[in-house]
């Protein structure tokens, strides 16, 4: 489950020994997403690879001028996200809820 997915903003503040699962890479525009956004979606993809932790390496903007670029020829500035999807010893992996499958019944 995305939403319990912990984040720590260094390895030093991991509680336990941790197993390295996944890098992850997250691209949204300037304009379009912000940090909370960008967090999300390395949650999701880090719940996807079985972990139940993230240690963030960095969010980069785009600069002032590539922005101004984006907007004069309408193409977009993306700001990107790196981080480690990490197995944390003696933590839970909480599994999201399984969807009930619909009957077709009359």
């Amino acid at each position: 489950d995305p939403e319990s997915i912990a984040i720590y903003r260094t390895a030093d503040q991991v509680p336990n020994s941790y197993k390295e699962l996944a890098l992850l890479n997250s691209t949204g525009g300037s304009l379009m997403t912000n940090e909370r956004q960008m967090f999300n979606s390395m949650k999701k993809e880090a719940a996807k690879a079985g972990a139940n932790g993230i240690i963030l390496d960095a969010i980069t903007e785009p600069s002032p001028a590539v922005q101004v670029a984006a907007a004069i020829f309408g193409v977009g500035a993306n700001r990107r996200g790196k981080a480690l999807a990490i197995l944390v010893e003696g933590q839970p992996v909480v599994p999201a809820p399984v969807q009930g499958k619909r009957s077709n019944s009359r």
